[in-house]
């Protein structure tokens, strides 16, 4: 008999933004398959989880947005869920946003599947009644890929869909009551059932769909049916996966520039760096440094040097002010990367040990002593980096941006002389 053991499954969140990743990533092979040549651009927490743009053969825009769900099978979903009550929201919101551009649709996509609905305090108070049948399966619903028996048919069904717009203009007017915007409630309480069908008409509701662990296989097998895919990159489809989540996941980073986006080109690229062996993964140190427990000394470096140095220069004193204003510039510039964040760490697991054995026993410090002292961590630190950065790819490899990344660790309270 096997004793209780540690659950170690990611949390709901890590593996939702997983989920999420993955889907863009297939989304995006699914097209570029289909057309090579057509132009896109995938981005994830932009207008949604996921959000998809493509011309067509016509040089029209369509637009997807995507809501993803990571849910264990047990946690079945209804019409009257947070999730779904939540999503529909947005994309009334989203639907307002784009001017009710007839090529903007949207999905629901979920591990899990549906169930019958239940009654809510809202049904109660207005004596409302939900089919015998779970709602979804009217509404333009997949299960594990294929439609409902009656998929579509609510959009016929004047009294169904009066009864689901009670329901989400309630859940809409709910959400923006007590707060200083009120969103679009006039616009959405004037709609008719047209309005309605139309809103409807536009979404996919994908259950029974692959969660995070299965879906990683599904874009395996995509890597390989792109027509880049060739003899060469037998073997490599994880890099080549991995180079896409990053991809993927740098677009919520770079919002409002060109780098906000996946596109057609980023998968071309990736598969010539692959097959160019021109690729190197990220650090996994990144996890690390968002590990480190957060410094209590709140010194900033200026004070850290007078501690040691009770009348410094001050040309001296500017001069490391200076160069760890340009470190934490750096390290905005690059907010989010995950790249920064292991140079940060190699940097920090580097100096917070050396530092310790410079600075044993003294008290006080000269200038010189600083300097010699900074001029070794800075040695120890692009040592490592140095030696790292033939598996690994990093923004920073240069010593003098590891120097100005020190004296940051040092002005924001990771980092002391004493």
């Amino acid at each position: 008999m096997s004793g209780q053991t540690i659950n170690r499954d990611p949390s709901e969140q890590t593996a939702g933004f997983r989920l999420q990743k993955l889907r863009a990533t297939q989304v995006m092979l699914e097209h570029f398959i289909n057309n090579p040549n057509a132009h896109f651009w995938c981005s994830i927490e932009k207008d949604a989880d996921v959000s998809m743009e493509k011309n067509d053969s016509d040089g029209v825009l369509h637009r997807n947005l995507e809501e993803d769900k990571n849910y264990a099978p047990s946690n079945t979903l209804s019409f009257n869920s947070g999730a779904i009550l939540n999503t529909l929201v947005m994309n009334i919101d989203s639907l307002h946003q784009f001017g009710f551009d007839p090529n903007s649709i949207f999905t629901f996509y979920t591990s899990t599947t549906f169930t019958k609905e239940g009654k809510s305090k809202f049904t109660k108070e207005n004596e409302l009644e939900f089919p015998e049948e779970p709602v979804f399966n009217f509404l333009n619903s997949t299960v594990a890929g294929g439609k409902v028996e009656s998929f579509g048919e609510a959009l016929e069904n004047d009294e169904l869909i009066d009864l689901l717009s009670k329901i989400v203009l309630n859940e809409y007017e709910s959400q923006y009551a007590g707060k200083k915007i009120n969103g679009n409630v006039d616009s959405v309480r004037a709609w008719d059932l047209n309005n309605w069908k139309d809103f409807f008409k536009r979404i996919s509701f994908y259950f029974g769909e692959p969660d995070y662990k299965s879906l990683y296989s599904s874009v395996e097998q995509l890597v390989k049916a792109t027509p880049l895919y060739n003899d060469i990159l037998i073997g490599k489809e994880g890099i080549i996966i991995s180079a896409l989540l990053e991809e993927v996941e740098n677009t919520q980073f770079q919002q409002g520039t060109s780098k906000g986006y996946a596109t057609n080109k980023s998968i071309e690229l990736i598969y010539e760096k692959v097959k160019n062996g021109n690729y190197l993964p990220v650090d996994p140190s990144w996890m690390s440094w968002e590990k480190v427990e957060k410094p209590k000394d709140i010194r900033n470096v200026e004070e850290k040097i007078t501690a040691v140095i009770p009348t410094p220069e001050k040309k001296f004193i500017d001069r490391i002010n200076r160069r760890a204003a340009n470190g934490l510039t750096k390290v905005l510039e690059h907010d989010g990367d995950k790249s920064i964040k292991a140079i940060l760490y190699i940097i920090y697991d580097c100096c917070e040990e050396e530092i310790s054995d410079l600075i044993k026993n003294k008290q006080l410090m000269t200038e010189q002593e600083i300097k010699d002292s900074i001029d070794v961590l800075v040695e120890k630190s692009h040592k490592d980096i140095e030696e790292k950065a033939t598996n690994y790819s990093y923004i920073v490899t240069n010593k003098k941006s590891i120097r100005e990344l020190i004296l940051y660790l040092v002005d924001s309270c990771y980092l002391a002389f004493n």
